[in-house]
């Protein structure tokens, strides 16, 4: 080994058989939780796995006895009531200045800097299902020059095509990484050039399920103080801007999230508060707003808008100890926020970062640095894990020619190749299969892709609908509606499995007309998403 790499290149890892149950003895502060007993934390990343349930939490902290920077990876199966270390990494020669996770197929990504000098990013990977370590994986460089990589972030597309793992990066001179790889092999890592050489701070990124064009985004602050917005589409080019010129004042941290055609970018304003931008047109123009303003300190922010769940924004208050942890939330077109909820009995550390993510049963999930400087977990709203699912349901035969009789059905069955308005009584007819522009994928990610689509149809609303059934071919999905995953008025959320509850799963959520979800079947994704007329599709 001495022949093949110099001593700095190198770490020591604990991989845990089974997780480590931390020791929480100082948890004693009402419903928050302690994710580790780690201290002083220095950064976080909440993610999940959407096919388990899984929540992990990773944590960048600062081991003091050692006088080195270590990260752990902590896993939750039980919705974060309870959380347990399964992996802790301590490296030789290296300075861990950031860290990046994102879950995509059955993996946990992490995104670290892997040598003395700080000029190499590399990854690491975890089993979605356990926590523990891939060590035939080991791990891979993403990136290796002469120049500083100082801010790190890793987002992922698990909630669509799951397929894809992205890391982005600033450098020390300015410069904006942007590496791909795929969600299964995790190498190569394949650099674009985004162009950007006057990136500073405060880099965040995000995937967006349900896409027109632009499938993926970053938020920055720029050299100048500006706020930019870069948005990557499904042709070549980059788009890049800077969406708040007026003031150029923007404070460390920013977020952003996207849905469909909604962006949504919080940020720290040198003002004290904490700003929004919002587009409805994929970045084309942008409005602004406040997310919190007074007399307090303002600061932490973080968003994330998955899985047709709206815009949820975690933030800091420093009024004095005990300072406050808040969340609120909107709808992607129905501005304003709403009220904002204090989620925290255990105090946050003064300029730690926050983390808020919607968690698989419809809840949300906000992690912060607290107390003694460790990492702290709580939860509102959701329904508990995904139910039990009647295999052998009695599904209601609807007369394809009767639209009365869509009145009182139980269970429905929908099949391929059928199209009319969801929810809505009207005369069943063929639709045939066409290439489309906003549903066929020519390519993706500089890859030749094809998608097959089929048209769906359900005969009911969704109140009166205990049960779907669709079958695609190979693939038969059955799901159960529950009552409790509702989020609000007309929101409804199936829970389910396919072939027999047999590798895979099954989701759809209904908010008003609008119906999406994903289907996930023996490595294979298929994803509801509209195509206009009030008609979805299901694509491969």
């Amino acid at each position: 080994m001495q022949n093949r790499a110099d001593a700095p290149d190198f770490g020591i890892a604990i991989s845990w058989r089974s997780p480590k149950n931390v020791d929480l003895s100082a948890l004693s502060a009402g419903p928050d939780v302690q994710i580790s007993s780690v201290t002083p934390v220095q950064n976080h990343v909440l993610d999940f796995h959407d096919a388990t349930g899984n929540l992990f939490s990773v944590v960048l902290y600062n081991d003091i006895s050692l006088g080195k920077k270590r990260y752990t990876v902590n896993i939750s199966t039980d919705g974060g009531a309870s959380w347990a270390e399964t992996f802790t990494y301590t490296p030789d020669g290296a300075e861990l200045n950031d860290i990046g996770a994102a879950v995509v197929d059955d993996y946990l990504y992490v995104a670290y800097v892997g040598d003395a000098n700080q000029l190499e990013a590399r990854s690491r990977r975890f089993f979605a299902g356990t926590g523990t370590v891939d060590n035939v994986y080991f791990f891979k460089v993403i990136h290796n020059s002469n120049v500083v990589v100082d801010d790190v972030v890793m987002s992922a597309n698990q909630d669509f095509f799951n397929n894809r793992i992205y890391f982005t990066a600033i450098l020390n001179n300015g410069t904006l990484l942007f590496y791909w790889a795929t969600g299964s092999g995790g190498d190569p890592w394949n650099a674009l050039a985004t162009g950007i050489t006057n990136a500073s701070h405060g880099l965040d990124a995000c995937t967006n399920q349900n896409y027109t064009d632009r499938f993926f985004l970053a938020s920055y602050v720029a050299t100048d103080g500006q706020l930019h917005v870069i948005m990557r589409g499904t042709g070549t080019a980059w788009t890049d801007m800077s969406i708040d010129p007026a003031t150029a004042n923007t404070g460390d941290r920013t977020s952003i999230a996207a849905y469909a055609n909604t962006f949504l970018v919080v940020w720290e304003n040198a003002d004290n508060d904490i700003r929004y931008r919002v587009s409805y047109d994929e970045g084309a123009s942008w409005l602004w707003g406040y997310v919190a303003t007074g007399t307090e300190l303002y600061s932490a922010p973080h968003a994330t808008g998955r899985l047709n769940g709206g815009f949820q924004v975690s933030y800091a208050e420093e009024v004095g100890e005990p300072d406050d942890v808040y969340t609120t939330r909107r709808e992607y077109a129905s501005p304003p926020f709403e009220a904002a909820t204090k989620i925290n009995e255990v105090d946050i550390v003064t300029g730690t970062p926050t983390q808020v993510e919607i968690l698989p049963d419809g809840g949300y999930g906000i992690a912060w640095i607290g107390g003694a400087s460790e990492a702290w977990f709580d939860r509102i709203g959701g329904g508990p894990t995904e139910p039990d699912i009647d295999v052998n349901p009695t599904a209601m035969t609807v007369n394809e020619n009767s639209p009365s009789a869509q009145q009182s059905p139980q269970n429905i069955t929908f099949n391929t190749a059928q199209a009319i308005n969801l929810f809505e009584p009207a005369q069943l007819t063929d639709a045939p299969v066409e290439p489309r522009e906003q549903t066929m994928l020519a390519a993706f990610m500089d890859e030749p892709t094809t998608a097959n689509i089929s048209y769906v149809k359900i005969t009911a609303s969704p109140e009166e609908t205990d049960a779907i059934f669709l079958d695609l071919g190979s693939v038969t999905a059955h799901a159960q509606r529950t009552q409790l995953a509702r989020r609000g008025y007309r929101d409804y959320t199936w829970f389910g499995a396919v072939n027999d509850g047999q590798n895979g799963s099954v989701t759809f959520v209904v908010t008003g007309k609008d119906i999406t979800g994903t289907i996930r079947a023996h490595g294979r994704l298929f994803a509801v998403r509209p195509i206009g007329g009030g008609k979805k599709n299901i694509t491969r």
